[in-house]
């Protein structure tokens, strides 16, 4: 099925509620900067055909980043005009950054510090309020390269070292 095709032919439903629809868009990968044939992002089509596609309207989408990138003019640059045209779109366009370090082991946590300012830094740049950072729940639930699944105290330590980095990144 292509992109274009329309799926349904569902009425528009109108929300009236104080809950907004988003869009996390992982199903297009991980890498946001990616280009179609036709030479426009992939995250823009795949969008487009959310939104003609949804009963419901679309008011926000994350997008992965990865801060390193972000640092390279050329990847500052695509960066700000991806999220213009996204913002064309929907209210809100919310950057989730991502590490590729394990933040949890001790010889890592200077680089997930650095990392995750720089990611903040950035986002500033590209006009953003809001981020996340959900590449953490990997490392906790060990999915990231055969970790195992941290619970009890073990987890509580895990989450306790989250926080220390998050706070130190954002120099509070």
């Amino acid at each position: 099925m292509q992109l274009t095709e329309r799926t349904n032919n569902m009425q528009k439903i109108e929300n009236r509620s104080e809950v907004k629809l988003g869009v996390v868009m992982v199903h297009r990968g991980f890498n946001a900067h990616k280009f179609d044939p036709s030479g426009k992002f992939e995250y823009v089509v795949g969008l487009d055909w959310l939104i003609e596609n949804s009963p419901v309207k679309i008011s926000t989408v994350q997008v992965p980043l990865f801060p390193d990138h972000l640092r390279k003019s050329k990847g500052l640059n695509t960066t700000k005009k991806l999220f213009r045209q996204l913002r064309k779109r929907v209210d809100h366009v919310v950057p989730v950054l991502m590490l590729t370090t394990n933040p949890l082991d001790p010889k890592n946590m200077a680089e997930a510090i650095e990392t995750l300012r720089n990611g903040l830094v950035q986002a500033g740049k590209l006009g953003v309020k809001v981020c996340s950072a959900t590449s953490f729940e990997a490392w906790l639930d060990g999915t990231q390269r055969g970790l195992k699944p941290l619970k009890g105290k073990s987890l509580k330590k895990a989450i306790d070292l989250l926080t220390r980095i998050h706070v130190q990144a954002i120099g509070a």
